[in-house]
């Protein structure tokens, strides 16, 4: 699903701000995280599978931020639902 949310802001460390429009959620019916991880799930390492290496979310969290956006997860038995907000290109470089 993606949405557009107008007042959603951003404010960077620098305390510019900008708006980020887009929205898009991936929405899991499974058993959900388990809660050891849940708050470091992002984290390089961190896995809840037993051969797992927990670098795929660490890269998935790098890119969004490289790009200017976050993401975030929200967990319970039954449904996560992952969050990942961009910002839309401005409107002279679509034009280009």
């Amino acid at each position: 699903m993606a949405q557009h949310d107008d007042p959603l802001r951003l404010r960077r460390k620098d305390g510019s701000g900008g708006a980020l429009p887009l929205q898009v959620e991936i929405i899991d019916d499974g058993p959900g995280l388990p809660p050891e991880i849940s708050a470091d799930v992002f984290e390089p390492f961190v896995s809840g599978r037993e051969n797992g290496t927990g670098l795929g979310l660490a890269l998935v969290s790098k890119i969004i931020s490289d790009h200017g956006g976050w993401i975030s997860v929200d967990s319970v038995p039954g449904r996560t639902v992952f969050r990942i907000s961009l910002p839309v290109a401005p409107k002279e470089a679509r034009e280009t």
